[in-house]
């Protein structure tokens, strides 16, 4: 399936730990990640072998592995590595299950079980992850596997042109910072507005 690199956009405060820790918790809630359930074995592997093919073989392999790159980006918005047209396709699919999920959060239907707590959630996931910021664990000052750590005024200047970037200036270049990352890392920092402190981005990279 491969990584998935992502952003997030949370409201300032303090303590880049706490709201950290608060972003996660609205993304688990929102259900906004990739479903360990939903792994290659349930979804697509079980089907090819119906069709009585060989589910190993490298050309069903190369096949499961586009029907899932779309899969992800449905989950996960990330477009990143399709052709123009399966990008439109996935991004219509992806806004017509976001309206489908609202008009039945409204209308009081059924809505899919969530985990009962983000460690049950990624003790499932396991080296597969969730493809979002429930991979990474906490915040820290130095890089490393499972934390996010702020980046530097040096880093931020080469990536935004400035140490106070705005909203739409992170949003034109996290793809750039996205890149250097290794997987199962992330880093944040501080978005600013009229020169003040708004938000926090995180950014990074996680999933496989």
């Amino acid at each position: 399936m491969g990584a998935t690199s992502w952003r997030y956009y949370t409201p300032h405060q303090h303590i880049p730990e706490a709201a950290f820790q608060a972003l996660r918790a609205d993304v688990f809630a929102r259900g906004e990640y990739v479903q360990p359930a939903e792994s290659i074995d349930d979804l697509l592997l079980p089907t090819v072998r119906r069709l009585g093919q060989n589910p190993d073989s490298p050309k069903q392999r190369r096949q499961v592995e586009k029907e899932l790159q779309v899969y992800r980006a449905v989950e996960t918005g990330d477009m990143s590595g399709l052709s123009p047209a399966i990008r439109t396709f996935a991004t219509q699919i992806r806004g017509l299950r976001q309206a489908t999920a609202k008009r039945g959060a409204k209308g009081g239907r059924h809505r899919p079980k969530r985990r009962g707590s983000i460690t049950e959630l990624l003790e499932r996931a396991g080296e597969s992850g969730t493809h979002s910021i429930l991979d990474i664990e906490r915040v820290s000052e130095q890089p490393g596997f499972g934390v996010a750590a702020p980046l530097t005024a040096d880093s931020l200047r080469q990536a935004f042109g400035t140490d106070v970037p705005t909203h739409d200036e992170v949003e034109r270049h996290w793809p750039d910072v996205a890149e250097r990352l290794g997987r199962w890392q992330a880093c944040y920092l501080v978005v600013y507005r009229d020169g003040e402190p708004h938000e926090y981005a995180f950014i990074g990279c996680s999933g496989d």
